[in-house]
């Protein structure tokens, strides 16, 4: 983790997400120790690796599995969530 462009949540591009969201959308990062940015929540002093959308891929399902999480959210979905958190810390 090199020289990585730092984002604040308010500012962060469409096209980067955390692993969190990636997994509500159903994806896994194609390189997950390779992250294409970080965002930095300095009210928690937290700091999250983002991935960028198009470097991520469909997770191999196993039959064996069961989870309770719920996976159908859309990027549309995580954008909005994104929308509502800025508008609520101005």
């Amino acid at each position: 983790m090199g020289n990585l462009k730092v984002y604040l949540p308010n500012a962060m591009p469409e096209n980067l997400f955390t692993r969190n969201e990636l997994n509500s959308m159903g994806l896994v990062p194609i390189k997950p120790k390779e992250p294409d940015a970080l965002v930095d929540f300095r009210q928690q002093k937290r700091v999250y690796k983002l991935y960028n959308i198009e470097k991520t891929r469909q997770p191999k399902m196993h039959n064996k599995t069961f989870s309770l999480v719920v996976r159908n959210n859309t990027i549309e979905d995580i954008l909005e969530k994104r929308r509502l958190r800025k508008n609520a810390f101005m």
